[in-house]
């Protein structure tokens, strides 16, 4: 249970860190408008262009977990636990780890 409590927290905290991300994106593109000039501009652009390679990397690993979870699983009466516990420990958990990594990289680097 340990595990799975921890896959859980794992993906929500992917999913709330690259929602925060496109909420900072927000927040500086409407200051921007404000009062536009060429070097709030550049600063924007600046951080998108920073921040796309970790946003990028951690939407396309959960896509292709979550796709899969979703492929395998299409209704909620489909598989059985012992089924839906093999494919989180054989694809769900495997590689959770490195997109946080990533994300712990990109917020290391000052992208947030």
């Amino acid at each position: 249970m340990v595990t799975l409590a921890r896959i859980e927290n794992d993906l929500n905290d992917l999913l709330a860190l690259v929602t925060s991300r496109f909420e900072a994106f927000r927040q500086h593109s409407h200051r921007m408008r404000e009062n536009i000039s060429a070097e709030k501009f550049r600063e924007i652009r600046d951080h998108v262009i920073s921040a796309q390679t970790t946003i990028g990397g951690v939407l396309c690993g959960l896509g292709i977990k979550l796709n899969a979870w979703q492929e395998r699983f299409p209704k909620s009466d489909v598989g059985g636990p012992i089924a839906r516990s093999e494919m989180l420990f054989s694809e769900i958990l495997p590689g959770l780890d490195k997109l946080s990594a990533l994300e712990n990289e990109g917020r290391a680097s000052k992208v947030a």
